[in-house]
């Protein structure tokens, strides 16, 4: 009784912060299910997430996944949380939606400030950038970037990561490009080290006057602009596909897809698989990806192994009383039974298997462009020597087509030749194995080659002078010096002023390491940067390092559309933009922890605590007012904390 009572405004201090602890209590199971529901990709709320959250009794209405991970979490045996919604206020249970999206935005806060220390630490870096509609029919501008990474066994790997969606109205060059470096800026990346450009080879992305890449570059010379090689690959097997033979055989598959998907057709084509004696575990057909030729060859595969059971399916289907059931498959059974069509079925899935393997490679996000390179060089070479050995190669194609022609009581012959025809292939020939080699093979192993070379001709010229930068294991030849210096001369800014002899010694020195026959020589760009001492080639080390950097695919930004689309769906098409970039981020970068204390750490600074300050501010100046009555002025004391939580979820109401 005798002690001495502590001023009102520290009171309500003192009380405020225990109030506080106790609140991040209730907070940390809430936090962490909405974390766990952003991470697994659950939807939160549905229709019924609403009204008072009794724990004693047993929803009759679907309340949504985050109510339903909580009452699991009580009935596990979190005794707190019980106890917080058994005692807390209407206003104050923390779960509405207003929390739900503070909660989501700290996260996504916490994570962009995570990646953009990394990017800045790592200096140098590239922009990915491709924009989609999602169901909302809201056009989203995906941004991800590249940059290169200090791992903890103390090696370098090249990195892309995602780094939010940004809705745009217009999708002209300009604004996408004002769009772009407005973001970056506004995550705190910064653009002074922006050293390359990745996108596809779309108008308003990469026109030379008015794309995002000239619009960039005008501002950030440096940041080169590299066309995706997955879309360079794709574009160069469309082309090819000219060729007539081959793009009517593709024509036909993709109609014997169509009329297959009914299920009573299905059903008739699953019977016949059953009964027949092909050797694969495929029981239905394929679609042709209308955009990714690559991935064609499944189809072009599966079609192989099922040629037999669908013609016995078509040979039943046929004789159908449904006119459409019957036309359509007579049709296609005729034509199946061309010679053409066998023939471009196995040329095509004869150099598709080629391009397959590249496909997949080029679209990892660890891979520089120099062995991207290296990869499509290999398969033109291996095309090259198929097109040099064309009679051998062709004759095993020819054979494999006639043992088909036999299964399905077919003879392999070739139209009937003239000379005055010229709306059909003449090509003169003996026999029906050197038409088809002639009429289809050549042209269609032609076309490809070309198409593949011409493509990536553009990226050869990008990184031509950066290939001075990988040692031959011999001394520097003058070619390879003057390309390292207008590496010099174009990166100026970048490197050390040691001066232009200084730099030449260093890279001298360089490939003067790689002459001893105990190390080996470094195949790409990040083996190169793993085997440089950044003291001793410090110019070396910070070109390597903007080589490593530059993109070679836009497959990260393809990969973040696959996530939008899995979780802006048409139940939830009325998601906010933060809330969605929330939850992308939750989801997409798994790899990246969230602690509730961070979260909890970022809420202090958001506009909960805000609203909470400037309420205990007005207490303390009422508690303050000597005309109040004493006994109000108690229950102000000890209520401060009652009343600023209430604050807190008064979005519910």
């Amino acid at each position: 009784m005798g002690g001495k009572l502590l001023p009102i405004n520290k009171q309500i201090d003192k009380d405020s912060q225990k109030q506080a602890l106790e609140n991040s209590e209730k907070l940390k199971p809430i936090i962490k299910t909405v974390i766990l529901c952003g991470r697994q990709n659950l939807s939160l709320r549905s229709h019924g997430d609403y009204g008072v959250f009794d724990t004693k009794i047993e929803p009759i209405k679907n309340e949504g996944n985050f109510r339903a991970i909580l009452r699991a979490r009580i009935e596990s045996g979190d005794e707190n949380l019980r106890k917080h919604f058994e005692t807390c206020g209407k206003n104050a249970t923390y779960i509405s939606w207003n929390i739900q999206n503070q909660i989501i935005e700290a996260c996504d806060e916490i994570i962009i400030q995570k990646l953009v220390t990394k990017i800045n630490k790592a200096k140098f870096f590239s922009v990915l950038a491709d924009e989609t509609t999602d169901v909302s029919t809201v056009e989203q501008f995906s941004l991800c970037v590249r940059f290169v990474e200090l791992m903890s066994n103390n090696e370098y790997k090249i990195v892309e990561q995602f780094l939010k969606f940004v809705p745009v109205q217009s999708t002209t060059g300009q604004n996408l490009a004002d769009v772009l470096l407005e973001t970056l800026n506004n995550v705190g990346i910064d653009l002074n080290f922006l050293r390359g450009q990745g996108y596809d080879g779309a108008s308003s992305m990469s026109g030379q006057f008015k794309g995002v890449q000239a619009f960039i570059s005008n501002i950030y010379p440096t940041a080169i602009y590299v066309h995706c090689v997955s879309h360079s690959l794709n574009l160069a097997l469309s082309n090819a596909a000219e060729v007539v033979p081959i793009r009517n055989a593709f024509g036909i598959l993709q109609k014997i897809y169509t009329f297959f998907n009914t299920p009573k057709r299905q059903n008739v084509l699953q019977n016949n698989i059953e009964t027949s004696t092909h050797n694969s575990n495929k029981t239905k057909l394929k679609q042709l990806c209308p955009t990714r030729w690559v991935e064609r060859h499944d189809s072009v595969i599966i079609m192989k192994q099922m040629l037999l059971p669908v013609v016995a399916a078509l040979e039943e289907i046929q004789s159908w009383s449904c006119k459409d059931s019957s036309s359509n498959a007579f049709l296609l059974l005729s034509g199946i039974r061309q010679s053409s069509f066998i023939i471009s079925l196995l040329c095509a899935e004869k150099l598709l298997s080629y391009t397959l393997p590249i496909s997949k490679i080029l679209q990892t996000s660890d891979l520089d462009i120099s062995e991207a390179l290296n990869n499509v060089d290999g398969v033109v070479f291996v095309l090259r020597e198929i097109r040099t050995n064309v009679e051998n190669e062709f004759k095993i194609i020819f054979d494999e087509a006639n043992e088909i022609a036999n299964a399905l009581e077919l003879t392999i012959t070739m139209p009937r030749l003239t000379k005055n025809q010229t709306k059909r292939c003449n090509v003169p020939a003996e026999n029906e194995e050197e038409y088809y080699r002639r009429a289809i093979f050549i042209p269609w192993l032609d076309s490809f080659i070309n198409n593949i070379s011409d493509r990536f001709l553009k990226h050869k010229c990008i990184i031509k002078s950066f290939k001075c930068l990988l040692p031959t294991g011999n001394s520097p030849n003058q070619t390879e010096k003057s390309q390292y210096l207008k590496l010099l001369e174009f990166y100026k800014n970048d490197i050390p002023e040691n001066g232009v002899n200084a730099a030449v010694a260093e890279f001298d020195l360089w490939y003067q390491k790689f002459q001893c026959p105990n190390h080996s020589l470094p195949h790409n760009a990040i083996d190169a940067l793993n085997l440089c001492n950044d003291t001793l080639f410090e110019t070396i080390f910070i070109l390597l390092k903007i080589f490593s950097t530059l993109p070679v695919s836009t497959s990260t930004t393809e990969r973040s559309f696959s996530t939008l689309r899995r979780i802006k769906t048409y139940l939830r098409n009325t998601m906010s933009q933060n809330r969605l970039n929330g939850l992308a981020m939750l989801h997409i970068q798994r790899e990246i922890d969230v602690q509730t204390s961070e979260v909890l750490s970022g809420y202090g600074e958001g506009p909960l605590v805000a609203s909470v300050d400037a309420n205990r501010a007005l207490l303390v100046e009422r508690v303050g007012d000597t005309a109040l009555d004493p006994r109000l002025k108690s229950r102000l004391v000890w209520s401060v904390a009652d009343d600023v939580v209430g604050q807190s979820d008064s979005g519910r109401k």
